[in-house]
C-alpha cells in the first residue's frame, strides 16, 4: 500500500486524530520517496526523513509525532536545490503507533509555499518511479514479513533473490539490497563484497543473527546491520537512512522541465 493510500484511509478514522477530510488529502498528487529533512520540537532540532511529499505537505515518521494543529518549521533537501529549503507547516493528522498501515508519524501541510518550489514538487511526484528493493537469502518466508514492511513505509517494487553466484551484476540498478545473513551467511558476506565492489554500490542492509558476535563486524564493514530476529523499528530506520540519499530514477529531462 502505497503513503498516498495510507493518507486516504487514515482521513476516515477518527481514532487518526485528522482535521483532514479524505477528499483534501487527494488534491494534490504524492510521489512515496524519501527526503531528509530537520525539525524543531520543544526547543530542540531534530532529524528525520520525509517518506509522502506532494506540493501540500509530506508525511514524517516519527514515534513521537506533534499534536494536530501545532506549526513547525521544516528544513527539507529538495532534489534539484543545492542547499535545504526552509518551510513552514503545520500538522493536520497524526498517527500515534505503527499499524499495518505505516509507521508511526505526523501529516503535515505547507503554508505559503513559493511558486518555483511547487513546480519543482510537482516535477518531482510527476516524474518519480517506485523504488526498486531487491530481498536476497534462503529464508523465503522471511521475506514476506520484511517485504511487507518495506511496502508499508515506502512505495517500492520488491524482488526476492537465492543467494547465488555472480548475483551481485544483477542488482547494480537497485535502491536497497537487503541481504539476509542468517542461513549462509559466508555466501551472503561474498554477495555483499561484490555489490560493494561495483562501481556505483547500492545501498545495503544486512540482517545477521544477533548472536553471532564474529558475523558482525564483518557485516557491518560492508553494509547497514539489523540484527535478527528483526526490530521492525530499527529496521525501518536503516532503510529511511540508507534510501535518503537515493533520488528516484527520473528520467532523463532536468526536474525544471515540465514532465512529457
Amino acid at each position: 500500500m502505497s503513503g498516498a493510500e495510507d493518507e486516504r484511509d487514515e482521513g476516515a478514522s477518527a481514532s487518526e486524530n485528522s482535521d483532514a477530510t479524505p477528499d483534501s488529502r487527494r488534491r494534490t498528487p504524492r510521489a512515496a520517496l524519501v527526503l531528509p529533512l530537520e525539525y524543531r520540537n520543544a526547543g530542540h532540532l531534530l532529524v528525520s526523513y520525509c517518506t509522502n511529499l506532494s506540493r501540500g505537505g509530506l508525511f514524517l515518521p516519527t514515534p513521537e509525532p506533534l499534536p494536530p494543529g501545532e506549526s513547525l518549521t521544516l528544513s527539507l533537501r529538495v532534489p534539484g536545490r543545492d542547499r535545504p529549503v526552509q518551510i513552514d507547516a503545520r500538522v493536520r493528522w497524526t498517527r500515534e503507533v505503527d499499524s499495518p498501515r505505516g509507521p508511526a508519524g505526523m501529516g503535515v501541510s505547507f503554508h505559503d509555499i513559493d511558486v518555483v518550489l511547487g513546480d519543482t514538487i510537482d516535477a518531482i511526484v510527476a516524474r518519480f518511479v517506485p523504488l526498486r528493493v531487491e530481498l536476497v537469502g534462503a529464508r523465503p518466508a522471511a521475506w514476506h514479513h520484511v517485504a511487507a514492511l518495506m511496502r508499508s513505509l515506502l512505495t517500492c517494487e520488491t524482488t526476492e533473490h537465492r543467494l547465488a553466484p555472480e548475483l551481485a551484476p544483477q542488482l547494480g540498478d537497485a535502491d536497497l539490497v537487503i541481504v539476509d545473513l542468517e542461513r549462509y551467511p559466508e555466501q551472503g558476506i561474498i554477495v555483499l563484497e561484490e555489490l560493494g565492489a561495483l562501481p556505483r554500490p547500492p545501498p545495503r542492509i544486512a540482517l545477521c543473527p544477533g548472536r553471532d558476535d564474529e558475523l558482525r563486524p564483518q557485516a557491518a564493514a560492508l553494509a547497514r546491520v539489523v540484527p535478527t530476529p528483526v526490530d521492525n523499528q530499527e529496521l525501518r530506520q536503516q532503510v529511511l537512512e540508507a534510501v535518503a540519499e537515493v533520488h528516484a530514477r527520473w528520467p532523463a529531462a532536468g526536474l525544471g522541465e515540465a514532465p512529457t
